[in-house]
């Protein structure tokens, strides 16, 4: 049945601009959920809440109430269409035009088991394809989000609720015992963190004897920008030359889909990623990106967008891989969390 069927309402959320939303907090306002309150795995997280004015015109039509499903319509493509069930108190929080809640009409569906659906959906790459890109955002829209097919059991010719339960009490049983297991890891994981912190510290340690000197990293590297284009420049794919933004710069990893393409115009032939070249993330919110490096290998068919910089260096590759280490180490990270209340690297 298609979700439009087995639901009663499905009403995505408002917006509020930064400045009206300024100085309000928990005092005077009413917390407004946003994407990055929707978790991985049908979970809400409320570590962080932005909060909006308690005497906004028809607010009282954006309330969640207990079991309804929000599900993130507008985020990096990636992101779009994870969903969770609220399990809380009526009229609490409001949701932002990010979000849509949906209202599953009790007698023929859960909203656990419809929100364990979606985010299989979403899993399996479902809404990556079907969301409408544009630049670092994708959406998925309520007509869209209605025609989604959703595959129930049924018993006697009417869905069978008993069923659906079941399918969710097996689905936490078992993510529950996952989740222990990746709560191990994550610790085993951040003592190799350390180990590998504590390798590049020491090897750019200078030594008893040694001689080391500070240079500037644009007295030994040229340091190039990104292409600078407007949304009305994007061209269909391959009919242009490929641009990466900071969502491709992954870890130690590039990823390499989802590019936008712009006219041959728009770009230098040094903006291009070659064998050798360091890219870096120049500008963004985010503390754990800021700073963020990528070591080339090869010669890549893509140019760096505007968040972006090539560190390049011409000398030998070894020398090269020298700075790309040292981009790695706490020594270069920090100046770069210093400074990421400007959200841009210069």
């Amino acid at each position: 049945m298609k979700l439009g069927k087995v639901t009663k309402d499905v009403k995505p959320g408002f917006a509020l601009s930064k400045q009206k939303r300024r100085k309000i907090n928990a005092n005077n306002g009413i917390p407004q959920l946003r994407p990055y309150n929707i978790a991985n795995w049908n979970k809400i997280n409320l570590d962080e809440l932005t909060y909006i004015p308690k005497s906004m015109d028809g607010i009282e039509e954006y309330f969640i109430k207990n079991d309804d499903v929000l599900f993130n319509n507008t985020n990096s493509v990636e992101l779009v269409g994870r969903s969770a069930v609220y399990k809380g108190s009526d009229g609490k929080y409001t949701y932002s035009n990010h979000i849509t809640r949906i209202r599953v009409k009790d007698q023929i569906i859960k909203p656990d088991f419809l929100s364990w659906y979606l985010n299989y959906l979403w899993n399996k790459g479902f809404f990556y394809l079907k969301a409408t890109k544009w630049i670092g955002q994708a959406g998925v829209s309520n007509k869209k989000l209605i025609s989604i097919k959703i595959p129930l059991p049924f018993r006697n010719g009417k869905p069978h609720l008993e069923t659906q339960k079941k399918i969710v009490e097996y689905i936490e049983t078992n993510f529950s015992r996952i989740e222990k297991i990746l709560e191990k890891k994550k610790k085993e994981l951040e003592k190799l963190d350390e180990l590998w912190e504590n390798v590049l510290e020491q090897a750019f340690k200078p030594k008893k004897g040694e001689e080391w000197r500070e240079v500037r990293l644009g007295e030994v590297a040229h340091i190039i920008r990104g292409v600078n284009f407007k949304k009305s420049e994007i061209v269909p794919i391959n009919q242009g030359e490929a641009v990466i933004t900071a969502s491709h710069i992954q870890g130690d990893r590039l990823i390499k889909e989802n590019f936008i393409f712009v006219p041959s115009t728009k770009v230098k032939p040094e903006q291009k990623v070659k064998s050798g070249d360091i890219v870096i993330i120049m500008s963004t919110g985010s503390r754990t990106a800021l700073g963020r490096t990528y070591y080339s290998r090869f010669d890549e068919e893509v140019y760096i967008g505007a968040f972006l910089g090539i560190i390049r260096y011409n000398g030998t590759e070894q020398s090269s891989k020298f700075i790309y280490f040292f981009t790695k180490t706490q020594k270069f990270k920090a100046p770069c969390w210093a400074i990421l209340a400007l959200k841009l690297i210069t």
